[in-house]
């Protein structure tokens, strides 16, 4: 009788450890003065929506989340996919904003754009 030993080895990025590591922290410090300010100055301080003259620094951030239905597989959803591609290819008629249909681009992420402009010239 012969017995077989499979090992599998998972290798680890600790610099990526150690820098999520060492991230938290330093975040966690950061809310917690956060939470003090917002304690004794105004509220409108804090709300994103009204920025004015002093911000300097501004990050905008447009994050879609989207849940699949758990019914769905791979296989289903790309099958569904190409069918609606090919049907909307069909429709003719103006372009419009609401309409207009861009090529997928595969592999590409997503872009960070930099402003060199300050906000509320």
């Amino acid at each position: 009788m012969h017995l077989f030993v499979y090992i599998h080895v998972i290798i680890i990025s600790f610099s990526v450890l150690d820098q999520v590591q060492s991230f938290l922290p330093q975040m966690a410090h950061a809310n917690d003065e956060l939470r003090r300010k917002m304690v004794t100055a105004p509220a409108h301080q804090f709300d994103i929506e009204n920025l004015d003259n002093t911000t300097e620094k501004v990050i905008e951030m447009n994050v879609a989340i989207v849940e699949l239905s758990d019914s769905d597989t791979d296989e289903e959803i790309l099958t569904s996919e190409d069918d609606s591609e090919s049907e909307d290819d069909h429709i003719t008629g103006e372009v419009t904003i609401d309409n207009i249909k861009f090529p997928k681009q595969k592999g590409e992420k997503g872009k960070i754009e930099i402003l060199d402009s300050k906000v509320n010239e």
